[in-house]
């Protein structure tokens, strides 16, 4: 099953001192390079409160967002395929913003109603 592969190899690679030794390097001089150009802490606060709320309006546009594409797609001779509606539940992206929560959104097809049913 892969639930029993992904612990093993979650063991594995846990226990692999050199890939340890190097992830441990690699974050270390991410967060060295982070601090370097982010080195106001109030600053980069603020920074990442104002992504977070672009992250939101854009998600709340996103079926208005998404019709636009397509028409704009469909304007320069892209075809758009649609992705059925349990490929929109089940993606993992969902999960994180929990969309279907939405008032009016249909539990079958929360980013395109009108589209995907």
């Amino acid at each position: 099953m892969a639930a029993d592969r992904f612990e093993t190899d979650v063991d594995r690679a846990l226990a692999d001192a050199q890939l340890r030794k190097n992830f441990a390097f690699a974050m270390g001089s991410f967060i060295l390079r982070r601090k370097a150009v982010f080195s106001d802490a109030a600053e980069t606060e603020r920074l990442r409160t104002l992504g977070n709320a672009i992250k939101q309006r854009a998600l709340s546009r996103l079926p208005e967002l998404l019709e636009q594409l397509e028409a704009s797609c469909t304007r320069n001779g892209i075809r758009v395929h649609w992705p059925k509606p349990r490929q929109w539940q089940t993606a993992s992206y969902l999960k994180s913003s929990n969309p279907m929560r939405r008032p009016g959104w249909s539990r079958a097809s929360p980013w395109c109603p009108r589209r995907c049913t």
